[in-house]
């Protein structure tokens, strides 16, 4: 997934830890503080509890690609940025909603009945 930098502009990036409560209904949730309008993610997540896990990228269309471990140890693809199974049928996944000026939106889907915390890696490019 290239990076759109047309003008040739030096690349700024910002990390920061993030958490979702994975007990929390499907919806939208913007992420704040990173200083700029990204054009890119990177999102590496798990939950303290488990062996589940997903490392996630967003290109600057906000198409995404996962590679994510679920409970029993299964590694699956998605094109979710964030996907994450803590036990047979409980999940939090999530798609890139819009890069903002301080941050992003994601749009997060709930399965099941999830009780965990989910602990984000997020790294901002622009």
């Amino acid at each position: 997934m290239p990076i759109n930098n047309p003008l040739g502009q030096p690349l700024q990036t910002f990390s920061k830890a993030e958490t979702r409560d994975m007990t929390l209904a499907s919806g939208d949730v913007a992420y704040t503080g990173y200083g700029f309008k990204p054009t890119a993610l990177i999102i590496n997540t798990g939950s303290w509890h488990t062996s589940g896990a997903s490392w996630g990228t967003a290109a600057s269309d906000k198409a995404a690609t996962c590679t994510w471990q679920d409970h029993a140890g299964n590694v699956v693809f998605s094109t979710n940025i964030v996907d994450v199974t803590v036990e047979a049928g409980k999940t939090q996944r999530s798609i890139v909603k819009s890069y903002d000026p301080d941050g992003f939106t994601l749009t997060w889907t709930k399965v099941g009945l999830p009780t965990q915390t989910l602990y984000l890696q997020c790294l901002a490019l622009r």
